[in-house]
């Protein structure tokens, strides 16, 4: 689900800002690792936990069919 529309030239607040940024960083890493989650929290230089609780923070799915 979207978030609601702001007008333009709105300010994003920080929080949000800062988690659009993280679930597009998720993103590109699974993406660049072809969905393997050990390469993928490598290239973050996280631990393969902390990037499985930031996969369900923001309800990303793995596993083949996700890639």
């Amino acid at each position: 689900m979207a978030p609601p529309a702001r007008p333009a030239g709105a300010v994003v607040p920080y929080a949000e800002a800062e988690a659009e940024f993280e679930k597009h960083t998720l993103e590109q890493a699974l993406a660049a690792s072809n969905g393997q989650i050990t390469e993928a929290a490598r290239m973050l230089r996280i631990s393969r936990a902390t990037f499985y609780k930031k996969l369900a923070k923001f309800g990303l799915a793995t596993g083949p069919a996700a890639v």
